[in-house]
């Protein structure tokens, strides 16, 4: 089957011709792709020792939208349009005709969702949910400092803390402020203004930091007892009377069918969607690791 991935350890990407994935077992689906997300997340899954095991040429890319083309469970159907987020890369990836997924990876793809804004949401709609909800325990009426909050993760946790009642201040550029001024009452700060740190203010009950080199100033912002979480720098600074986590992505079936129930009239919305070619897999892993103007990739297999 068609594919893109790569042939060697850190190799380019490129596509490939890869055997079709054998029939589901008992708690897979195996899922025709649609559409699948490229993030920076998949480059460091090209270069670092992740892979680790791997038979190459291997695909890449870890989240996807589709249709249910076999299954092993009786929690899906022939014929659902689903997404999912696949991790570990053991029985395929998603940058492929076909993928296998775990069933308690998989949820229904909501008909608010396009099947290429799907293809892209599992991942950072997880990542803003587990931060906020499983990490910081955020409340309502709690004040939260949204740290690099232009991108597709940064906005998604943005919009959820908003629905939990959050007061919440989010920093970004000009376009991501610009995008962030039409999700509700945020106060927006503006990183390329000379001393927007003072803008942001003091004793925040929380922060997420979503900007790459931004986890001291998160830090500095929240009130002793306070709490913070880094979805882009595992190295946490020492942590005074603060409560400190370092959060990777899980993948959760359940959650992931609460999140796709947001969207649309539930308030949640995705940010636009670049889209690609499969064979064109690595222009789309580059425009995505340079951050893409805050817009989601896809690849359309």
């Amino acid at each position: 089957m068609r594919a893109a991935g790569i042939a060697e350890p850190s190799g380019e990407v490129r596509p490939l011709d890869l055997p079709r994935p054998p029939a589901p077992a008992h708690d897979e689906v195996l899922i025709d792709v649609r559409a699948a997300g490229v993030a920076s997340w998949d480059d460091i899954m090209r270069v670092e020792d992740w892979a680790s095991g791997l038979e190459l040429p291997h695909a890449l890319g870890v989240e996807a939208a589709g249709v249910v083309a076999a299954t092993g469970s009786d929690d899906f159907m022939v014929g659902d349009a689903v997404m999912t987020f696949v991790y570990p890369l053991r029985r395929g990836a998603c940058w492929a005709e076909q993928v296998l997924a775990p069933v308690t990876a998989v949820a229904i793809r909501p008909e608010e969702l396009d099947e290429a804004a799907a293809g892209a949401f599992p991942v950072p709609a997880l990542t803003a949910y587990q931060v906020l909800h499983d990490v910081l325990r955020l409340d309502s009426g709690e004040r939260l400092l949204v740290h690099g909050a232009g991108g597709v993760t940064g906005s998604l946790i943005v919009q959820l803390a908003l629905l939990v009642g959050a007061e919440v201040v989010a920093t970004a550029g000009p376009r991501g402020l610009e995008r962030l001024a039409g999700h509700g009452k945020v106060r927006l700060v503006d990183r390329t203004r000379d001393g927007w740190q003072r803008e942001v203010g003091q004793g925040l009950d929380a922060a997420v930091n979503a900007a790459p080199d931004g986890i001291d100033f998160a830090m500095s912002v929240v009130r002793d007892g306070g709490r913070l979480a880094s979805i882009t720098d595992s190295t946490l600074p020492e942590a005074r009377d603060i409560e400190t986590h370092y959060h990777v992505v899980r993948p959760d079936g359940a959650q992931l069918a609460l999140l796709g129930s947001m969207t649309g009239d539930g308030g949640v919305r995705f940010p636009p969607v670049r889209t690609f070619p499969l064979t064109e897999a690595n222009a789309a892993l580059q425009l995505a690791t340079q951050g893409a103007g805050g817009d989601a990739v896809v690849l359309l297999p």
